[in-house]
């Protein structure tokens, strides 16, 4: 079911992007981290009730930049996977040389999966690394379930645009419903930031289950939480291969 040639040539039609995101993330999050330091050991007072170095952290990266810059990848990647093929009718030829429609979906199911661990787990080890450096007072146990709680996060992301990808056969639509699903769920989620009459707003999302200041606090059922998300991203991808392999294809 795996083909070594698709996940090449899937590698090299994504690297591109895959890096420019990965840097991005990188550098934004380790700048973060420096002015977060800077701020702290300046003896400013921070705003609100930030007393911390992670909530800090949550309010200037991971409730915004750490959520988009790593969605705007997955549903670029999601799209050229599978329906922006079927749509430009370029996938005609890769199933006419004997690749079967099992070994497509699940290799570049499986690309899609490890490109998104990879880019996490090089942010979170860097971020770590400037971390210690700085020597900021950070319980780095909190900071690994945050930053396993956004890597579950975006899977599940990714497994909406995955499946909207090999449901739909017009590129408009692929990510007019994975797009419009997944940031249709951050703005809400950030829309029950503003205040607490819109908070029922967040139970209608997936963030519900990526709350910093919860994990900080240590009020998040993390194992449960984290749980869903994964299983949400398995299930979508499943139904996916399902729906791809079944489907008529206009080849």
């Amino acid at each position: 079911m795996f083909s070594w040639t698709i996940f090449i040539k899937t590698l090299q039609s994504n690297l591109f992007l895959w890096m420019v995101v990965t840097f991005a993330m990188t550098v934004f999050f380790n700048a973060t981290i420096f002015a977060v330091d800077n701020l702290t050991s300046s003896g400013l007072t921070p705003p609100g009730d930030l007393t911390d170095s992670l909530s800090l952290l949550d309010q200037t990266f991971f409730s915004m930049i750490g959520i988009l810059l790593p969605l705007i990848y997955i549903v670029v990647v999601s799209n050229r996977l599978i329906a922006k093929e079927v749509d430009q009718g370029s996938l005609a030829f890769v199933l006419t040389t004997q690749v079967s429609r099992e070994t497509l979906i699940f290799t570049r199911g499986l690309f899609l999966f490890l490109s998104i661990s990879a880019m996490m787990l090089i942010l979170s080890l860097t971020g770590s690394a400037t971390l210690q450096t700085l020597s900021m007072d950070v319980d780095l146990e909190v900071y690994g379930q945050i930053m396993f709680g956004l890597y579950a996060l975006e899977l599940s992301f990714a497994g909406i645009n995955f499946l909207t990808s090999s449901l739909f056969n017009k590129t408009s639509l692929s990510i007019g419903f994975g797009a419009g699903i997944s940031l249709g769920m951050f703005l809400l989620s950030t829309l029950s930031s503003l205040t607490s009459d819109l908070e029922p707003l967040r139970q209608l999302t997936l963030n519900q289950f990526f709350q910093v200041e919860t994990i900080i606090r240590g009020e998040a059922n993390s194992l449960l939480n984290f749980s869903i998300l994964l299983s949400v991203f398995v299930c979508l991808s499943l139904f996916g291969f399902q729906i791809f392999h079944k489907k008529n294809l206009p080849l």
